[in-house]
Protein backbone atom coordinates (compact mmCIF):
# COMPACT_ATOMS: atom_id res chain seq x y z
CA UNK A 1 0.00 0.00 0.00
CA UNK A 2 1.50 2.89 -1.20
CA UNK A 3 0.77 7.06 -0.65
CA UNK A 4 1.32 10.22 -2.60
CA UNK A 5 2.27 13.60 -2.10
CA UNK A 6 0.36 16.41 -3.99
CA UNK A 7 1.85 19.72 -3.68
CA UNK A 8 -0.77 22.49 -3.37
CA UNK A 9 -0.42 26.31 -3.77
CA UNK A 10 -3.36 29.02 -2.25
CA UNK A 11 -3.27 32.76 -0.97
CA UNK A 12 -1.23 31.06 1.99
CA UNK A 13 1.46 29.82 -0.03
CA UNK A 14 2.97 26.52 -1.42
CA UNK A 15 1.79 23.34 1.06
CA UNK A 16 2.38 19.59 0.39
CA UNK A 17 -1.00 17.39 0.91
CA UNK A 18 -0.03 13.80 2.06
CA UNK A 19 -2.59 10.69 0.93
CA UNK A 20 -2.55 7.13 1.63
CA UNK A 21 -4.87 4.97 0.96
CA UNK A 22 -5.68 2.54 3.98
CA UNK A 23 -8.86 0.02 3.06
CA UNK A 24 -11.71 -0.57 0.92
CA UNK A 25 -15.04 -0.34 2.16
CA UNK A 26 -17.09 -3.56 2.29
CA UNK A 27 -20.30 -1.42 1.88
CA UNK A 28 -19.84 1.05 -0.79
CA UNK A 29 -16.67 -0.78 -2.25
CA UNK A 30 -14.93 2.27 -2.55
CA UNK A 31 -11.16 2.74 -1.20
CA UNK A 32 -10.61 4.92 1.72
CA UNK A 33 -7.99 6.80 2.39
CA UNK A 34 -6.36 9.59 4.99
CA UNK A 35 -4.70 12.59 4.10
CA UNK A 36 -2.47 15.60 6.03
CA UNK A 37 -0.62 18.72 5.05
CA UNK A 38 3.22 19.86 5.62
CA UNK A 39 4.37 22.89 4.86
CA UNK A 40 7.94 21.77 3.36
CA UNK A 41 8.52 18.50 0.95
CA UNK A 42 10.77 17.61 3.74
CA UNK A 43 7.88 17.38 6.31
CA UNK A 44 5.77 15.90 3.45
CA UNK A 45 7.68 13.09 3.11
CA UNK A 46 8.52 12.12 6.85
CA UNK A 47 4.95 12.43 7.07
CA UNK A 48 4.32 9.85 4.32
CA UNK A 49 6.22 7.82 5.82
CA UNK A 50 4.77 8.04 9.75
CA UNK A 51 1.60 7.41 8.02
CA UNK A 52 2.00 4.52 6.12
CA UNK A 53 3.87 3.29 9.33
CA UNK A 54 0.37 3.83 10.97
CA UNK A 55 -1.60 2.27 8.28
CA UNK A 56 0.30 -0.71 8.11
CA UNK A 57 -0.30 -1.08 12.12
CA UNK A 58 -3.62 -0.96 12.15
CA UNK A 59 -3.96 2.89 12.99
CA UNK A 60 -6.05 3.93 10.13
CA UNK A 61 -7.62 0.81 9.33
CA UNK A 62 -11.37 2.20 9.28
CA UNK A 63 -13.65 5.06 7.77
CA UNK A 64 -14.53 7.77 10.42
CA UNK A 65 -17.83 6.62 11.50
CA UNK A 66 -19.25 6.55 15.02
CA UNK A 67 -20.24 3.42 17.02
CA UNK A 68 -24.23 4.67 16.62
CA UNK A 69 -23.55 3.90 12.68
CA UNK A 70 -22.11 0.76 13.42
CA UNK A 71 -24.45 -0.77 16.13
CA UNK A 72 -26.86 0.41 13.23
CA UNK A 73 -25.39 -1.73 10.35
CA UNK A 74 -24.66 -4.51 12.51
CA UNK A 75 -28.03 -4.76 13.67
CA UNK A 76 -29.66 -4.32 10.09
CA UNK A 77 -26.90 -7.43 8.79
CA UNK A 78 -27.16 -9.76 11.98
CA UNK A 79 -30.90 -9.69 13.03
CA UNK A 80 -32.50 -11.28 10.40
CA UNK A 81 -30.85 -14.38 12.04
CA UNK A 82 -32.16 -13.65 15.47
CA UNK A 83 -35.45 -14.85 17.12
CA UNK A 84 -37.84 -11.91 17.60
CA UNK A 85 -37.57 -11.75 20.97
CA UNK A 86 -33.44 -11.53 20.67
CA UNK A 87 -33.96 -8.92 18.24
CA UNK A 88 -36.33 -6.83 20.14
CA UNK A 89 -34.33 -7.25 23.52
CA UNK A 90 -30.83 -6.16 20.95
CA UNK A 91 -33.16 -3.38 19.99
CA UNK A 92 -33.91 -1.98 23.28
CA UNK A 93 -30.38 -2.15 24.60
CA UNK A 94 -29.31 -0.08 21.39
CA UNK A 95 -32.14 2.22 21.84
CA UNK A 96 -31.85 2.47 25.86
CA UNK A 97 -28.14 2.01 26.88
CA UNK A 98 -25.64 2.00 23.86
CA UNK A 99 -26.69 4.98 21.15
CA UNK A 100 -26.85 7.05 24.31
CA UNK A 101 -23.77 6.68 25.73
CA UNK A 102 -21.53 5.50 22.97
CA UNK A 103 -23.28 6.60 20.00
CA UNK A 104 -21.11 9.70 18.86
CA UNK A 105 -18.05 7.96 19.62
CA UNK A 106 -15.75 6.95 16.54
CA UNK A 107 -15.42 3.09 15.69
CA UNK A 108 -11.55 3.78 16.57
CA UNK A 109 -11.79 5.57 19.54
CA UNK A 110 -13.41 3.05 21.69
CA UNK A 111 -10.72 1.33 23.89
CA UNK A 112 -11.49 -1.81 26.53
CA UNK A 113 -10.86 1.20 29.68
CA UNK A 114 -13.90 3.24 27.99
CA UNK A 115 -15.70 -0.15 27.79
CA UNK A 116 -14.95 -1.09 31.36
CA UNK A 117 -15.92 2.51 33.01
CA UNK A 118 -19.04 2.28 30.77
CA UNK A 119 -19.79 -1.09 32.54
CA UNK A 120 -19.15 -0.06 36.16
CA UNK A 121 -21.17 3.12 35.32
CA UNK A 122 -24.24 1.22 34.10
CA UNK A 123 -23.36 -1.80 37.11
CA UNK A 124 -23.78 1.41 39.42
CA UNK A 125 -26.47 3.95 38.17
CA UNK A 126 -28.04 2.59 35.41
CA UNK A 127 -30.98 1.77 35.71
CA UNK A 128 -34.33 3.45 36.15
CA UNK A 129 -34.05 6.73 38.34
CA UNK A 130 -30.12 6.10 39.00
CA UNK A 131 -30.53 2.36 40.59
CA UNK A 132 -27.98 0.21 39.83
CA UNK A 133 -28.49 -2.10 35.92
CA UNK A 134 -28.71 -5.91 36.89
CA UNK A 135 -25.46 -7.65 35.91
CA UNK A 136 -27.23 -10.03 33.60
CA UNK A 137 -28.55 -6.34 31.71
CA UNK A 138 -24.67 -5.46 31.58
CA UNK A 139 -23.59 -8.71 30.37
CA UNK A 140 -26.41 -8.40 27.18
CA UNK A 141 -25.39 -4.91 26.99
CA UNK A 142 -21.27 -6.16 26.21
CA UNK A 143 -22.80 -9.14 23.85
CA UNK A 144 -23.88 -6.36 21.42
CA UNK A 145 -21.03 -4.27 22.00
CA UNK A 146 -18.50 -7.12 21.56
CA UNK A 147 -20.46 -8.41 18.32
CA UNK A 148 -20.81 -4.98 16.58
CA UNK A 149 -17.29 -4.82 17.15
CA UNK A 150 -16.31 -8.30 15.75
CA UNK A 151 -18.60 -7.55 12.79
CA UNK A 152 -16.72 -3.77 12.77
CA UNK A 153 -13.05 -5.93 12.77
CA UNK A 154 -14.79 -8.12 9.91
CA UNK A 155 -14.55 -4.94 7.36
CA UNK A 156 -11.62 -3.98 8.08
CA UNK A 157 -12.51 -1.01 10.16
CA UNK A 158 -10.14 -1.58 13.44
CA UNK A 159 -7.21 -4.14 13.48
CA UNK A 160 -8.30 -5.32 17.42
CA UNK A 161 -11.72 -5.50 19.26
CA UNK A 162 -11.28 -3.76 22.45
CA UNK A 163 -14.25 -5.76 23.62
CA UNK A 164 -12.39 -8.83 23.76
CA UNK A 165 -10.63 -8.08 26.83
CA UNK A 166 -13.90 -6.08 27.67
CA UNK A 167 -15.07 -6.85 31.75
CA UNK A 168 -18.83 -6.45 32.23
CA UNK A 169 -18.60 -8.18 35.95
CA UNK A 170 -19.70 -11.71 36.98
CA UNK A 171 -23.19 -13.19 36.11
CA UNK A 172 -24.07 -14.89 39.18
CA UNK A 173 -26.41 -17.53 39.06
CA UNK A 174 -30.02 -16.98 39.90
CA UNK A 175 -31.21 -18.83 43.24
CA UNK A 176 -34.35 -20.78 42.59
CA UNK A 177 -37.26 -19.91 45.59
CA UNK A 178 -40.30 -21.51 44.12
CA UNK A 179 -43.72 -21.02 45.55
CA UNK A 180 -44.98 -23.92 47.51
CA UNK A 181 -48.08 -26.12 47.34
CA UNK A 182 -49.97 -24.28 49.19
CA UNK A 183 -49.75 -20.82 47.28
CA UNK A 184 -49.64 -22.14 43.86
CA UNK A 185 -53.27 -24.14 45.17
CA UNK A 186 -54.22 -20.90 46.58
CA UNK A 187 -53.66 -18.81 43.43
CA UNK A 188 -55.28 -21.56 40.83
CA UNK A 189 -58.58 -21.51 42.79
CA UNK A 190 -58.42 -17.86 42.81
CA UNK A 191 -58.15 -17.76 39.17
CA UNK A 192 -61.12 -20.31 38.65
CA UNK A 193 -62.79 -17.96 40.83
CA UNK A 194 -62.01 -15.13 38.89
CA UNK A 195 -63.18 -16.98 35.70
CA UNK A 196 -62.59 -20.86 34.65
CA UNK A 197 -60.36 -20.14 31.79
CA UNK A 198 -57.56 -18.12 33.92
CA UNK A 199 -57.48 -20.64 36.23
CA UNK A 200 -57.21 -23.66 33.97
CA UNK A 201 -54.17 -21.79 32.48
CA UNK A 202 -52.69 -21.16 36.06
CA UNK A 203 -53.55 -24.97 36.70
CA UNK A 204 -51.44 -26.06 33.39
CA UNK A 205 -48.64 -23.83 34.30
CA UNK A 206 -48.19 -25.40 37.34
CA UNK A 207 -48.52 -29.55 36.51
CA UNK A 208 -47.02 -29.27 33.20
CA UNK A 209 -44.12 -26.88 33.31
CA UNK A 210 -44.75 -25.38 29.95
CA UNK A 211 -43.68 -21.64 29.09
CA UNK A 212 -46.47 -18.82 29.02
CA UNK A 213 -45.86 -18.14 25.49
CA UNK A 214 -46.11 -22.11 24.74
CA UNK A 215 -49.30 -22.42 26.49
CA UNK A 216 -50.32 -19.01 25.11
CA UNK A 217 -50.23 -20.71 21.62
CA UNK A 218 -51.72 -24.13 22.59
CA UNK A 219 -54.69 -25.55 20.10
CA UNK A 220 -56.78 -28.09 20.44
CA UNK A 221 -54.92 -29.68 17.58
CA UNK A 222 -52.18 -30.23 20.71
CA UNK A 223 -53.81 -31.75 22.88
CA UNK A 224 -55.01 -36.02 22.73
CA UNK A 225 -57.60 -36.33 25.54
CA UNK A 226 -57.61 -40.04 25.25
CA UNK A 227 -53.87 -40.64 25.74
CA UNK A 228 -54.22 -37.87 28.14
CA UNK A 229 -51.03 -35.80 26.90
CA UNK A 230 -50.54 -32.65 24.69
CA UNK A 231 -47.76 -31.64 22.45
CA UNK A 232 -45.84 -27.96 22.92
CA UNK A 233 -44.87 -26.68 19.19
CA UNK A 234 -44.71 -23.06 19.28
CA UNK A 235 -44.69 -20.22 21.16
CA UNK A 236 -46.38 -16.51 21.41
CA UNK A 237 -43.34 -14.00 21.00
CA UNK A 238 -43.10 -10.13 20.68
CA UNK A 239 -42.44 -9.00 17.09
CA UNK A 240 -39.67 -6.27 17.21
CA UNK A 241 -41.82 -4.26 14.44
CA UNK A 242 -44.69 -4.24 17.36
CA UNK A 243 -47.63 -6.63 18.07
CA UNK A 244 -47.20 -10.57 18.37
CA UNK A 245 -46.45 -13.57 16.50
CA UNK A 246 -47.08 -17.41 16.65
CA UNK A 247 -43.23 -19.45 15.95
CA UNK A 248 -41.56 -22.84 16.91
CA UNK A 249 -40.63 -22.94 20.53
CA UNK A 250 -37.40 -22.00 22.02
CA UNK A 251 -35.10 -25.10 21.08
CA UNK A 252 -36.98 -25.31 17.53
CA UNK A 253 -38.26 -28.45 18.86
CA UNK A 254 -41.96 -30.36 20.12
CA UNK A 255 -42.14 -32.32 22.78
CA UNK A 256 -44.95 -34.24 24.40
CA UNK A 257 -45.93 -33.68 28.26
CA UNK A 258 -48.58 -35.87 30.12
CA UNK A 259 -51.43 -34.67 31.59
CA UNK A 260 -53.53 -35.90 34.76
CA UNK A 261 -56.52 -37.06 34.51
CA UNK A 262 -58.17 -33.81 36.51
CA UNK A 263 -56.44 -31.86 34.09
CA UNK A 264 -57.75 -33.67 30.99
CA UNK A 265 -61.67 -33.30 32.55
CA UNK A 266 -60.93 -29.64 33.26
CA UNK A 267 -59.66 -29.24 29.26
CA UNK A 268 -62.48 -31.25 28.06
CA UNK A 269 -65.58 -29.15 30.21
CA UNK A 270 -63.46 -25.68 28.94
CA UNK A 271 -63.84 -27.27 25.15
CA UNK A 272 -67.44 -27.81 26.07
CA UNK A 273 -67.85 -24.09 26.65
CA UNK A 274 -65.67 -22.71 24.09
CA UNK A 275 -67.64 -24.86 21.29
CA UNK A 276 -71.08 -23.61 22.78
CA UNK A 277 -70.08 -20.02 23.09
CA UNK A 278 -69.20 -20.06 19.23
CA UNK A 279 -71.96 -22.02 18.18
CA UNK A 280 -73.63 -19.50 20.13
CA UNK A 281 -73.25 -16.91 17.97
CA UNK A 282 -72.93 -18.63 14.77
CA UNK A 283 -69.28 -19.41 14.97
CA UNK A 284 -67.67 -23.03 14.84
CA UNK A 285 -64.28 -23.47 16.66
CA UNK A 286 -61.89 -23.43 13.40
CA UNK A 287 -59.79 -25.91 12.53
CA UNK A 288 -56.40 -24.27 14.27
CA UNK A 289 -58.46 -23.02 17.27
CA UNK A 290 -56.53 -21.88 20.22
CA UNK A 291 -57.09 -23.39 23.99
CA UNK A 292 -57.09 -19.71 25.33
CA UNK A 293 -58.65 -17.19 23.27
CA UNK A 294 -61.62 -14.60 23.90
CA UNK A 295 -62.50 -14.63 20.60
CA UNK A 296 -66.00 -16.63 19.54
CA UNK A 297 -63.78 -19.13 16.73
CA UNK A 298 -61.04 -19.13 19.05
CA UNK A 299 -58.77 -17.96 15.99
CA UNK A 300 -56.98 -15.24 18.22
CA UNK A 301 -54.56 -16.28 21.21
CA UNK A 302 -53.77 -14.55 24.60
CA UNK A 303 -51.08 -12.26 24.53
CA UNK A 304 -48.25 -12.96 27.22
CA UNK A 305 -48.19 -10.23 27.80
CA UNK A 306 -51.70 -9.66 29.26
CA UNK A 307 -51.62 -13.02 31.05
CA UNK A 308 -48.61 -11.81 33.23
CA UNK A 309 -50.44 -8.52 34.25
CA UNK A 310 -53.84 -10.37 35.27
CA UNK A 311 -51.36 -12.88 36.97
CA UNK A 312 -50.07 -9.70 38.95
CA UNK A 313 -52.91 -8.04 39.90
CA UNK A 314 -54.33 -11.55 41.30
CA UNK A 315 -51.34 -12.43 43.10
CA UNK A 316 -50.82 -8.89 44.83
CA UNK A 317 -54.69 -9.29 45.70
CA UNK A 318 -53.71 -12.28 47.92
CA UNK A 319 -50.38 -11.49 49.42
CA UNK A 320 -48.26 -13.80 47.27
CA UNK A 321 -45.93 -10.42 45.62
CA UNK A 322 -42.98 -12.80 45.35
CA UNK A 323 -44.52 -15.43 43.11
CA UNK A 324 -43.94 -14.74 39.47
CA UNK A 325 -45.95 -16.47 36.93
CA UNK A 326 -42.89 -18.15 35.78
CA UNK A 327 -42.75 -19.26 39.50
CA UNK A 328 -45.09 -21.84 38.30
CA UNK A 329 -42.36 -23.31 36.03
CA UNK A 330 -40.14 -23.66 38.81
CA UNK A 331 -42.68 -25.42 40.88
CA UNK A 332 -43.13 -28.12 38.51
CA UNK A 333 -39.20 -28.61 38.07
CA UNK A 334 -38.06 -28.57 41.84
CA UNK A 335 -41.12 -31.27 42.42
CA UNK A 336 -40.71 -33.46 39.88
CA UNK A 337 -36.55 -33.44 41.04
CA UNK A 338 -37.55 -33.62 44.77
CA UNK A 339 -39.82 -36.49 43.65
CA UNK A 340 -37.02 -38.67 42.52
CA UNK A 341 -37.81 -38.02 38.63
CA UNK A 342 -34.74 -38.36 36.79
CA UNK A 343 -33.10 -35.28 35.08
CA UNK A 344 -33.39 -35.66 31.38
CA UNK A 345 -37.35 -36.75 32.23
CA UNK A 346 -37.22 -33.12 33.33
CA UNK A 347 -35.07 -31.85 31.00
CA UNK A 348 -37.44 -32.94 28.49
CA UNK A 349 -40.53 -31.66 30.15
CA UNK A 350 -39.14 -28.46 30.66
CA UNK A 351 -37.91 -28.24 26.82
CA UNK A 352 -34.21 -27.52 27.94
CA UNK A 353 -32.21 -28.01 24.95
CA UNK A 354 -30.06 -30.30 27.28
CA UNK A 355 -29.54 -32.09 30.64
CA UNK A 356 -27.09 -29.33 31.13
CA UNK A 357 -29.06 -26.22 31.14
CA UNK A 358 -31.39 -28.48 33.72
CA UNK A 359 -28.27 -29.17 36.20
CA UNK A 360 -27.37 -25.41 35.93
CA UNK A 361 -30.52 -24.13 36.28
CA UNK A 362 -31.00 -25.73 39.36
CA UNK A 363 -28.02 -26.44 40.72
CA UNK A 364 -28.47 -25.11 43.96
CA UNK A 365 -31.87 -27.12 44.79
CA UNK A 366 -30.47 -30.31 43.50
CA UNK A 367 -27.73 -29.63 46.28
CA UNK A 368 -30.12 -28.69 49.10
CA UNK A 369 -32.28 -32.10 48.34
CA UNK A 370 -28.67 -33.85 48.70
CA UNK A 371 -28.32 -32.91 52.25
CA UNK A 372 -32.06 -34.12 53.12
CA UNK A 373 -31.08 -37.24 51.54
CA UNK A 374 -27.93 -37.21 53.29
Amino acid sequence: MRGHIRKRSGPAGVSYQVIVPTTRDPISGRVRQVSATAHTKREAEELLSRMLSEVHGGQHGGPDVSMGELFERWYELASPDWSPKTALETRRYLNNYLIPHLGKVKVRKVTTASLDGLYTKLRKSGGRKGAPLSPSSVRRIHVAVRGALTQAKRWGWIVHNPAADASPGKLKAAEITPPDAAAVAKLIRAAGAEESEFGIFLRMAATTGARRAELCALRWSDIDMAKGSLVIRRAMVEHPGGGFLVKDTKTHASRRIAIDPVMVKALASHRVRMAARGLAAGTPLGKHAYVFSYALDCADPWRPDVVTRRFVRLRDRLGLEDVRLHDLRHFVATRMLADGVAVPTVSGCLGHASSATTLNVYAHFLAASDRDAA
